[in-house]
């Protein structure tokens, strides 16, 4: 929320980035927790295909590479029209229910690129 150095808030520059990106900022807070967060959040077409296309310039280095990459492949099956399909829809549930704490593969070969 605030850099702990200056005590600045992150929502301006939080703000840039998500206009950069044609994306909503959103605020929240987490039950039970006292902590709150700033969400990025990338709901229309334009917003996913300037998200992939910046992940595809600045490639993630972290797990999170690996959900970019499920997230891709969702996008990829609803740009073809494929979630309309049972197969489609099965794909496209398999690949949301490994993402984020679900997954338990992890494969670490885009390391390799550094």
């Amino acid at each position: 929320m605030v850099d702990p150095v200056t005590g600045e808030s992150y929502e301006p520059i939080l703000t840039k980035i998500s206009s950069f990106l044609a994306c909503n900022l959103k605020f929240t807070g987490v039950k039970a927790s006292v902590n709150s967060y700033y969400l990025i959040h990338a709901k229309s077409v334009k917003s996913i295909n300037i998200l992939i296309e910046y992940f595809v310039s600045f490639p993630l280095f972290s797990s999170n590479f690996l959900n970019y990459l499920d997230c891709s492949s969702v996008v990829s099956l609803i740009n073809s029209n494929f979630h309309y399909t049972s197969e489609g829809l099965t794909q496209i549930n398999i690949l949301v229910n490994r993402m984020n704490q679900r997954r338990v593969d992890f494969n670490w070969d885009h390391l390799n690129n550094l």
